[in-house]
């Protein structure tokens, strides 16, 4: 259980260097946009020409999924194994057709910690409900070569409403996706341009009823209880922490959500500790 701390630290610390990344980028000439589905059942027949996988040099990783994010007007398609391994495309744009990755569109290889620059092309095109995406070039002197064809969670577009209220400010959150992180479940309530997230960790799915809010992860093991970690960004002010106690209620019918939480948090940043509160009702990305 040691393991679940770790994986927090770990997650605040990729998204901390994804959101660096980001904001190095520029604005460039716009291309006509492509509007990101999350696919049903029906497709178009396609017959992908290989699996979802990335070469890098003699190693050879499977692509799980494919999710579109937008921070600040920058948007990032992100390609993931089931490690903390992947693939970033940072772009001002998402569009169809054939980039050269340099100036506004960029690549990067996810290394566990590191961040390395990918040169050379990608090329994304719409099949149907799905989408197939390339990479052909270098990274670190080495020959890199991705492959992706199936669904694309789009992030970026609004699918709910809700607000996090916190250090006297009301925020809005409209993004909601789950996820399995090796063995354990996050869950992310969030704003559709990167601001800020609400991260639920636990070791099962979470399901209709009231959790507690701990900061002890051995309670994970023994009773209904999650842990939550928030990431603020508004107004030149940052707030990042674990809340160390509180309440998580859970109620759904079909894909339409409706959870409440409160509590108090350790605000890693201002060394304090400081009360939240929430609501969010729409609907949850699964991936």
């Amino acid at each position: 259980m040691e393991n679940i701390m770790r994986n927090n630290k770990l997650l605040s610390i990729i998204a901390c260097a994804a959101l660096a990344a980001l904001c190095c980028i520029g604005c460039g000439k716009e291309e006509e946009p492509i509007v990101p589905v999350v696919p049903d059942s029906t497709d178009n027949p396609f017959t992908p020409a290989e699996s979802n996988h990335y070469n890098y040099g003699s190693d050879s990783l499977s692509l799980a999924t494919a999710a579109l994010t937008n921070y600040q007007g920058t948007y990032t398609y992100t390609f993931t194994t089931d490690d903390y391994h992947g693939i970033d495309i940072i772009v001002s744009t998402p569009s169809e057709g054939t980039f050269e990755l340099t100036g506004n569109t960029s690549a990067m290889l996810i290394d566990g910690y590191d961040y390395l620059p990918i040169v050379g092309t990608y090329s994304c095109h719409r099949v149907g409900q799905n989408y197939e995406f390339t990479i052909d070039g270098t990274c670190q002197g080495k020959a890199l070569r991705m492959y992706y064809y199936g669904p694309l969670y789009d992030l970026s577009t609004p699918c709910g409403e809700g607000n996090l209220n916190i250090d006297g400010r009301s925020l809005q959150l409209d993004v909601h996706y789950s996820h399995n992180l090796v063995d354990i479940y996050e869950y992310v309530i969030a704003d559709t341009m990167g601001n800020l997230a609400v991260s639920i960790y636990t070791l099962k799915h979470l399901e209709d009823k009231s959790y507690a809010i701990t900061s002890d992860e051995s309670r994970l093991e023994t009773e209904d209880a999650v842990i939550l970690y928030s990431e603020v960004e508004n107004s030149g002010r940052t707030i990042m922490g674990t809340a160390v106690s509180g309440t998580l209620s859970i109620q759904h019918a079909g894909n339409d959500y409706d959870i409440t939480f409160s509590g108090q948090l350790f605000d890693e940043v201002g060394e304090r500790i400081i009360p939240f509160n929430g609501t969010y009702r729409g609907q949850r990305i699964d991936f």
